[in-house]
């Protein structure tokens, strides 16, 4: 908590944290990602994937981009996710 955002003009943002748990993969790995702890109804909240800071964004920003990043997260039916090729391939 308490980290220094790479969004924010000030610096220090209440709402970010340091994590090695990547949500794609559902494990902790050895890369350190900055997530923000202010966004809300999306899978994965590391904030380097943001264009501009959430607190920021009108709600038809943050609505679109929630569902793009769902839609990537939860890919159709008859997609699993394989750890070696670290993405969604078709069963």
């Amino acid at each position: 908590m308490f980290e220094q955002c790479e969004h924010k003009e000030k610096g220090i943002c209440p709402y970010s944290a340091k994590s090695k748990y990547d949500p794609e993969v559902g494990e902790y790995l050895w890369e350190t990602h900055m997530y923000c702890g202010a966004m809300s109804g999306s899978i994965d909240t590391r904030a380097m994937k943001l264009d501009k800071c959430w607190l920021n964004m009108s709600k038809g920003q943050r609505t679109r981009y929630v569902k793009n990043i769902n839609n990537s997260v939860f890919p159709r039916r008859g997609y699993r996710y394989d750890k070696a090729v670290k993405g969604w391939v078709r069963i």
